[in-house]
């Protein structure tokens, strides 16, 4: 038997510490593992990409040889973002990929994220696997090869061809030093935008901060810069281009689930009835303008596997989370691009000709904390919230346990969650006014400090 630890099996992907929890040998056997499991169902080809991180090469390497063994037909694709994995698997008509990428944990981490185009369900496909590499249970096959693709210029001609930018807009661009880098600022050029390029030289070092549009160091300095620039609003990408923020005029952060609104808006100048997905940590103002304006939208728990599985099941036209994620279904391919999201958004921006600060004080909101995350190890994360959600039962509370525990108010709600992608707590709460705002803060305060492994101090 072959010995992994079963913490790096998150939710939707495998994220560990480099040659601590991952490592060559290992990735060669996960490669061998899922080889085995694509052709167990009826698949040869696969698609394999990696990002910037020191790591990702080597382990792309390692993969593919695993990968090789098991018979497969590799076909590579280089240094990409995962949203161009995911292009991909469209473009050449192949069930299977791999992007080697930690997407936006901190330096010193990699992972591994597994496509299936027949939806076969995350947290399944990674148990198998696990299965398969801790008993050894893969199959080696002769016929395995592999060859190159460069598909940069067309995924940009693509997704170019789907938005009508109608006028020149200048667009602050940070992407943190990560692999978005190398890519969004030719695609927004391309498309008709003047671009202030900030921090966009890759550097797997990420000597300033972690690329990830929630971090709070990159809201604030990407808001300083952008606004000596005197740029019409900035965009902000992770690790692997597969999230995207954004910032107004001022410099002033829009949510991710406020910006969904927008999206919606556009699409319904293009379809009368659309279906919308969004998760559980987003904001109640999506709820009461989609039913104001005619406009399905379903609830789903945070993830990657939740919110496919919903776009299906509600035949959805988008899906959003509040953590940047933006799935596009209606003229496109049904995943999360943070690149298209970024044209779909000019789009909108420049058929309003009035400054994004005015468009999005145009949407009713509530008064909403930015999502927090707080470190906790990942063997204590799921017992302090099962036992948070016992407290509130007890308390008399009403609760929403769709994934981790929402606790409602008649004026405010709080989330709390355990994180698939990382060793701590997701939480956000919402009020309607100032005062009970500061209410649930101090509830869910209160609530935390009774934890050893919790700070409370956000």
């Amino acid at each position: 038997m072959t010995y992994i630890p079963k913490t790096i099996f998150r939710g939707n992907d495998i994220r560990g510490k480099e040659n601590e929890d991952l490592n060559e040998g290992l990735l060669q056997l996960l490669g061998l593992a899922y080889g085995t499991f694509l052709r167990e169902n009826n698949t040869k080809r696969v698609i394999v990409g990696y990002d910037s991180r020191a790591s990702s090469e080597s382990y792309a390497n390692a993969i593919v040889s695993g990968l090789k063994q098991a018979g497969m037909s590799v076909v590579r694709i280089g240094l990409v973002l995962t949203p161009m994995v995911s292009w991909a698997l469209h473009r050449f008509k192949i069930d299977g990929g791999v992007m080697i990428t930690a997407s936006h944990n901190p330096v010193g981490w990699n992972g591994v994220k597994f496509f299936y185009t027949n939806h076969y369900d995350s947290s399944m496909l990674l148990d198998r696997l696990y299965d398969m590499v801790t008993n050894d249970t893969y199959k080696r096959q002769d016929g395995g090869d592999e060859r190159t693709e460069d598909i940069e210029d067309a995924y940009f001609q693509d997704i170019i061809g789907r938005v009508n930018i109608t006028r020149k807009m200048s667009i602050f661009v940070n992407t943190g030093n990560g692999t978005a880098g190398r890519f969004v600022p030719r695609l927004l050029k391309m498309g008709g935008c003047d671009v202030v390029e900030w921090n966009t030289g890759i550097n797997p070092l990420y000597p300033h901060y972690t690329p990830d549009p929630l971090n709070e160091e990159m809201i604030q300095d990407t808001a300083q810069a952008m606004v000596i620039e005197e740029c019409d609003y900035a965009l902000m990408f992770d690790g692997d281009g597969d999230r995207v923020g954004l910032l107004d005029e001022n410099g002033s952060l829009v949510h991710p689930d406020i910006f969904l609104l927008c999206l919606i808006r556009a699409l319904q100048q293009e379809k009368k009835r659309v279906v919308a997905v969004c998760d559980v940590m987003s904001t109640q103002a999506l709820d009461d303008e989609c039913e104001r304006e005619g406009v399905t939208i379903t609830r789903v728990p945070t993830g990657y596997s939740s919110v496919r599985e919903a776009m299906t099941r509600e035949k959805a036209d988008i899906a959003g989370e509040l953590s940047g994620h933006i799935f596009f279904n209606h003229n496109y391919y049904g995943f999360d691009d943070g690149l298209y999201a970024a044209l779909k958004l000019s789009e909108y921006f420049a058929h309003h000709h009035e400054p994004v600060s005015r468009i999005i004080q145009s949407i009713p909101q509530y008064i909403s904390s930015r999502p927090i995350y707080i470190p906790v190890p990942d063997g204590a994360k799921m017992g302090i919230v099962e036992d948070i959600k016992s407290f509130f039962q007890k308390g008399g509370y009403s609760i929403d346990c769709t994934d981790g525990v929402r606790v409602n108010l008649p004026y405010a709600w709080v989330i709390i969650r355990a994180s698939q992608t990382s060793p701590s707590l997701g939480i956000r709460f919402e009020a309607q006014t100032r005062e009970g705002f500061l209410e649930i803060e101090n509830l869910i305060r209160t609530t935390l400090s009774r934890y050893d492994e919790v700070n409370v101090e956000w």
